[in-house]
Formats: C-alpha cells, structure tokens, sequence
C-alpha cells in the first residue's frame, strides 16, 4: 500500500530536509548563520561529494538541524538535505567519479552513500521537489541496484545513466504532479515505492508516476517543456562519456586508499573521497594523508626506493655504455681471436656476445626489471647503429687483409717469374761447356795432322 503523500512528509520531511519557505530572504538569513555550523557538520560522517560550482541562494541542512552555505571546494556528506532557491544552482563530483546538479527551487537529499570501492558500495538520494541531473559513477555502473533514488511515492533505479529525476508537488501550476525521470545516456527505470508495477525508460526518453489514482507508471509520448537545463548546463555536456573510461581507475584507487590510507601517486587530496578540506569523521583513514606522521615517513620511504630504482636505472646505462665503447675500440682484436673457431669467425659474432651481457648485467643488478627493460627498448636503435659501425670496420679491415694477401701473392709470383730465365740460362750454360771442349779437341787433333 502506498504511503499518504501527507504522512510521508511528515514522517520523513522534517529528517531529511529542512522547511523551504518561498521567500528569499529566508535563504539569505540562512547563509549569514551557516558558516559557524559547518565544522559542526563534518563530525563523525561520511563525505559524499565535493562542490564543483555554487550560484544563487543554496543552503545545506545536517541532519542535527545545523545549516551552513557551501562554498567551492566544500564538502558534502552522508545525511545532508541540498535546498535550493529560485536562482541557486549546486554542481558536485561524487566520491565514486559521479556527478550532482542540482536545479533551482529544489530539496533533495543524500539519505545514504557509501564508495569504498567493494559490492557494498551505496548511493540513496532524496527528492522531495524540484529536479538534479545525475551523472553516475562506478556505483551505478557496477552496484545499479545499490543505486537510487526516492521520492514520495515512486522509485528510480538506473543502468549506468546520466538521467534527470523531477519532482512536481501537489498544488503546482507546472504540470501534473509526480515523478518523471528523462534519459540522456544508458537507461533507468520508475517503480512504486511498494515494488509493484514499473517502467523501464530507455535512452532519449521519459517516463512518469503520478500522485493521483492508481495509474501505473508510463512511457511518455515526448519530453514535457519543464526540463530545461541551467545556465551551467555546458559543463555537463559530454561528461558522461569523458568520465566512464576513468570510473575502474578511480575505483581502484579509492579501495586502496581506504586499505592503506596512503593517496595513490596522482592522485590529488582535494579529490572527494581521499582527504580534503572539512575531513571525514566517520573514515579515520580519509585525514591521514595531511596530519599523520606516520603516512608522511611512509610517503617518504617510498621516495627514497623510486629514487633509489632510478639510480640503479642510471648506473646500469654507464655500465651498458662503458662495455659498448670497450667493443668499438677494440675490433681488431675481437677479430683477431675469432679466427680459426668456425661460426664464431663470422664479422661481429663476439660484438654481440658482448653487447648481449653487457645486456643482462643491468637486469642483474636492477631492482625495477621493467624499468631497465624500457631503458633498454629507447637504447636498442643507437646500438644497432653501433653494431653495424663495428661490422662494417670489421669489414673493412677484413677486406684490407685480403688486399694485403694478394698483393704479398703477387709478388711472391713476380719473384717466380724472374727467377725462371736465370735457371734456364745456367743449364744452357753448363750444356754449352762441354759442347766447346770437345770442339777445342777436334780442332786441336786437325792441327797435328
């Protein structure tokens, strides 16, 4: 059975949202008093939101009857109501990357949240009046069902949506009363606060709940006129897209502050969800990183190794440098102790032996592996070059050797050649000796007779 519209407000009014009168100027009491109420606030709860943007009248009721007037870089948190006046406009970004604009002549609340980055995370807000465009985070990603949004007599769960829930009171000349919700991004859908009949609205459009009657909720045929964006409604164009791609990132990096109390490199600590001005009561872990000694020795000790690791980094490279200036002086002699081995006298076969030690004892000796296989991935094009200035002066002198060779054969064949007549000579020499002899003896034995 669904709850009277009267006993409702009643009820839940009075805990939930402060009265809205609507006058101005109730507005503007209310912001000259906040101020001395918002450390009062914070005390012991959980923050929720950071406020992005402030226009006009806003006030922002505790649950302990506090108010106080937000400011940029203000936080909001777990209980508060948002009330707005006829020209205020509130814009904040979620502990869980999701963003809140809040319309003018608005009430609504956050009744409960949670964003530790685990299946229990939460997201219940409060609409009592008015409208907010919701931009959701990685809640309404990977919780939707812990994801919703209450009004008097219907609720609107989501699909990962940026969507815009509305809210028109009995007595208003605006237009029917109930609840509406209008779909931008991904899809929603409206029930009755007792989990009867339901809705589901898809992408570009609107569904409706009325006060009145038993009437089911509905798809409707168009958009009604009265949504209509803010002044500031350009900064929430294209948020959603920018924002899903970073929602696990910023998850992963809430789980582990939450575990450790230690900000994620990058991470900023006015970042909602991670240490900021105003605190976090009820998360003791969320005021470490400004005020705890501990952290600050600990984000020092964390200096002190990635300083360390780069160190280590540099000392590998002069060593890496150091055995490939070794190998460009002394090629000759590489060359000179390869001969003879086989497959080991190919030109360079020792250079890149070298060069692949000269490799590895920077891993050794290196604590981040993946930083020194980085460093090694930007060197690898100038070694190659340096291998192949070696090779190639390897060659070169290689082909000064054989040059040498041939010449040192050349001459040796030259040599051969002159020596051949002079051999020829001394036997025609030695056979023309006798020859004569034997003459000089005939011409001899003529003359005596």
């Amino acid at each position: 059975m669904t709850m009277p519209r009267r006993v409702f407000a009643r009820v839940l009014g009075p805990f939930l949202f402060a009265p809205l009168t609507s006058s101005v100027s109730w507005l503007a009491r209310a912001q000259t008093a906040a101020p001395a109420a918002a450390p009062a606030a914070a005390a012991g709860r959980t923050e929720a939101a950071k406020v992005t943007l402030i226009t006009g009248a806003v006030v922002v009721n505790a649950p302990d009857g506090s108010r106080r007037t937000p400011q940029n870089g203000d936080s909001l948190y777990e209980g508060d109501s948002i009330v707005t006046g006829g020209n205020g406009e509130l814009q904040a970004e979620m502990v869980d990357a999701g963003v809140i604009a809040v319309r003018s002549n608005t009430q609504m609340g956050i009744t409960k949240y949670r964003a530790q980055g685990d299946a229990e995370d939460t997201s219940v807000f409060s609409l009592l009046k008015g409208s907010f465009r919701s931009i959701t985070g990685w809640i309404g990603k990977n919780n939707p069902a812990r994801y919703q949004i209450n009004t008097p007599t219907a609720t609107i769960g989501v699909r990962g949506t940026d969507h815009e829930p509305l809210v028109i009171p009995e007595g208003s000349t605006e237009g029917e009363p109930g609840t509406y919700d209008k779909v931008s991004t991904g899809g929603s859908f409206i029930q009755n606060r007792n989990g009867g009949a339901r809705v589901d609205v898809a992408q570009g459009r609107s569904g409706f709940f009325s006060f009145r009657g038993n009437q089911p909720p509905r798809l409707l045929d168009r958009t009604p006129a009265f949504f209509r964006g803010s002044r500031n409604e350009g900064r929430l164009e294209g948020l959603h897209d920018r924002l899903r791609p970073q929602l696990e990132q910023r998850r992963t990096q809430r789980a582990q502050f939450v575990r450790t109390g230690v900000r994620p490199a990058g991470v900023n600590a006015d970042r909602p969800g991670f240490g900021s001005r105003g605190g976090n009561g009820q998360n003791r872990q969320e005021q470490r990183g400004q005020n705890n000694p501990r952290e600050q020795r600990q984000e020092q000790r964390q200096n002190g190794q990635q300083q360390r690791q780069q160190n280590n980094n540099r000392q590998g490279e002069n060593r890496q440098g150091l055995l490939n200036r070794q190998n460009e002086n002394h090629p000759g002699q590489q060359n000179r102790q390869a001969e003879g081995r086989g497959a080991e006298n190919r030109p360079g076969a020792q250079n890149r032996q070298q060069n692949a030690q000269g490799r590895q004892q920077p891993f050794q000796q290196n604590h981040n592996g993946e930083n020194a296989r980085q460093g090694m991935q930007n060197r690898q094009p100038q070694q190659q070059h340096q291998q192949g200035q070696q090779q190639h002066q390897q060659g070169q002198q290689q082909h000064q050797q054989v040059q040498q060779r041939q010449q040192v054969q050349q001459r040796q064949q030259a040599q051969q050649h002159q020596q051949v007549p002079q051999h020829q000579q001394a036997q025609q020499h030695q056979q023309a000796q006798p020859r004569g002899g034997h003459a000089n003896e005939r011409d001899e034995h003529k003359r005596h007779n």
